[in-house]
């Protein structure tokens, strides 16, 4: 069965697990590159690298490009994700007048599971398209980005903040065995820049 993390609880955790020095005579220069260390002697996972670009401000399309070192082919996980602000109108259905107008920030993904290459890596992967909210219902239709039965139609998308996070996560897994890495455009999510 496969497992998709929401996007919400992974930049939480990584909010939560970000690591500062106590000591003020601490070494803060930043490693060469992150790296996600497993706890097997002789063993280094390690993202060299990761990028995304919007395909086309009009469509909301990202696509990613990443390489990943997994010099003794354990299993990981791999999760490109992106974050995009989306400007938008609410049509009515009936006349197409626009009632109004707004911005919501959305998230794009991808997820492979279960990878044990020894180098892993992806060239323009395509994201999944960010969607306005228009599926609640009952007490949280307040959270739909349109009202009653107006339509949203996406007038613009701006790509915001992208990431890549490699972990070892398996169905089972103690929570002491839980390792990730992560390297994004910057470190407003808790993630290492390269």
């Amino acid at each position: 069965m496969r497992r998709l993390i929401p996007t919400a609880f992974v930049a939480a955790m990584l909010a939560a697990c970000s690591e500062s020095p106590t000591n003020p005579d601490a070494d803060t220069t930043p490693a060469e590159r992150p790296s996600l260390s497993v706890s097997v002697p002789g063993t280094n996972i390690t993202i060299n690298s990761v990028a995304c670009s919007l395909v086309s401000p009009s469509t909301g399309g990202v696509k990613c490009s990443y390489d990943v070192s997994n010099p003794d082919g354990l299993m990981v996980n791999t999760y490109p994700s992106a974050e995009l602000k989306i400007d938008y109108q609410c049509v009515n259905a009936s006349t197409g007048k626009v009632q109004s107008t707004g911005t919501v920030w959305r998230w794009a993904w991808g997820y492979h599971e279960g990878l044990t290459a020894t180098s892993i890596s992806a060239t323009d992967e395509a994201l999944t398209n960010p969607i306005l909210p228009d599926y609640y219902t009952r007490a949280n239709k307040k959270y739909n980005a349109c009202k009653g039965r107006q339509t949203g139609v996406p007038t613009h998308y701006e790509l915001m903040y992208w990431d890549l996070v490699v972990d070892n996560w398996y169905s089972g897994q103690p929570g002491a065995d839980y390792l990730y890495a992560c390297l994004g455009s910057d470190n407003s999510r808790g993630c290492a820049v390269l």
